[in-house]
């Protein structure tokens, strides 16, 4: 049954990280500081969004999510159309690049900043059930 609409899990993961990527960007560069996830201490996503680890080479890592996500979201699209292996085969190539990525901005939070970004952790969940669908819509063809 799951591997069935793989395809449409691959679409809706893509479109919850691209929104949760979107709203940390926004948050990124928010003037006011005080992002809608911040409970306390432990739990703070301007601390981890703001902080020094939110950028590579001068980009937001959010930035970063927002294409990758939009990369993932298009293949699925077309792969929904297609059903071709390739695209299978690419999404879930892209999409374990995203995970590894996710992991370790994930480390950079529990080793690091000692600080959790709920958003941050919403999209690693994202990320990890796009690579979940994209295995099952790729073994479906194997």
């Amino acid at each position: 049954m799951i591997k069935k609409h793989s395809t449409k899990l691959m679409i809706g993961f893509a479109v919850a990280g691209l929104l949760l990527s979107i709203w940390s960007y926004r948050e990124h560069f928010a003037v006011n500081g005080n992002a809608g996830c911040n409970i306390n201490a432990v739990f703070n996503c301007d601390l981890v969004n703001k902080s020094a680890y939110s950028t590579i080479f001068g980009v937001p890592v959010a930035a970063i999510g927002i294409g990758g996500y939009l990369v993932l979201l298009l293949i699925a699209l077309v792969d929904r159309r297609q059903r071709d292996p390739l695209l299978q085969s690419a999404f879930l190539l892209c999409a374990l690049g995203g995970l590894a990525f996710a992991l370790y901005l994930t480390g950079i939070e529990a080793f690091v900043l000692h600080t959790w970004c709920l958003s941050c952790l919403a999209s690693l969940s994202s990320i990890l059930g796009a690579t979940a669908s994209g295995y099952l819509a790729w073994r479906k063809n194997k």
